[in-house]
């Protein structure tokens, strides 16, 4: 039996706003204690880590450029 989830693209959860000039990040942070992912549009890298990002001398970050084709997708349990 396959089970079917309601998957919808985050757009409403990408920081910043959408522009010609702009490209979408991935930004995944990780310290101690947790670590997590933000999105955001950003004209590149530096500027992804500034706007979504915290301070490098405590966190370590990892920037990624992804195609806006490929939007994030949702599924699951919203907490």
């Amino acid at each position: 039996m396959e089970t079917t989830y309601k998957m919808e693209v985050i757009d409403d959860n990408i920081l910043n706003f959408r522009k010609p000039n702009r490209n979408l990040y991935m930004v995944v942070w990780q310290r101690l204690a947790n670590s997590g992912i933000h999105y955001v549009w950003a004209k590149d890298e530096h500027e992804a880590l500034v706007i979504a990002g915290y301070s490098p001398e405590f966190v370590l970050h990892t920037v990624v450029k992804i195609s806006p084709l490929d939007m994030p997708v949702c599924a699951g349990v919203q907490k």
